[in-house]
């Protein structure tokens, strides 16, 4: 189903450790487009009574913070999706965001996949980065055989099976999600992925977008 520009707003599901950074940056610093994200409220936004664009960093997000179920719940009561002040939102929560649409209003998901292994690698690295407490003494292959590493976290989210033993059913189910409600996209093909969200979210039609790509 094609998307429908004034009745639909772009959802970028933002999948740890899969390239969102660079889809946040290409929509907000290319583009310039308006994101609802974790970053409006920032500045001390978060008391706002009154839903508003704000700028951060000298560029715009929307005075909410959807990476947070408390924060997708304000930001339902605010209206956020109704107002279409935000050209785009992300967040993490593919599986609370939906609550901030109807019928009126519409999402069109996309996210951007990366090979699973390679995913929970860079997970690894990143929690070490930090150190992570529970990752002291632990090397890549002590973290993957751990209880410490993720347990098809995307297929028990897209199949709604955070608990118990997932299989073949829960993959057929997730696959089917994604085929029917995403438009999907791979980290390892950034380039054609991006022409893939171009083409269907129509950003060509971006004032300056020839300026920029």
């Amino acid at each position: 189903e094609p998307f429908i520009r004034g009745r639909d707003t772009p959802f970028f599901w933002h999948i740890p450790r899969s390239g969102g950074v660079i889809i946040k940056t290409m929509l907000s610093h290319c583009l310039n487009k308006t994101l609802a994200t974790e970053v409006g409220l920032l500045g001390g936004h978060e008391n706002d009574s009154e839903l508003k664009v704000v700028t951060v960093y000298d560029h715009k997000y929307v005075n909410v913070n959807i990476a947070t179920p408390e924060g997708i719940q304000r930001a339902k009561q605010m209206g956020l999706v109704r107002s279409h002040l935000a050209d785009t939102l992300v967040s993490p929560h593919v599986d609370l965001i939906p609550d901030l649409f109807d019928p009126a209003h519409r999402g069109r998901a996309f996210a951007l996949f990366r090979n699973p292994i390679d995913r929970a690698a860079s997970l690894y690295y990143y929690l070490k980065e930090t150190n992570y407490p529970p990752l002291e003494g632990k090397n890549l292959v002590d973290y993957a055989k751990s209880e410490l590493s993720e347990n098809n976290w995307l297929v028990r989210i897209l199949s709604d099976s955070m608990t118990g033993a997932v299989n073949e059913t829960h993959l057929e189910i997730a696959k089917e999600v994604l085929r029917r409600k995403f438009v999907v996209g791979l980290i390892e093909n950034k380039r054609g992925s991006f022409a893939r969200f171009d083409h269907y979210f129509k950003w060509k039609e971006t004032p300056g977008y020839e300026a920029q790509f």
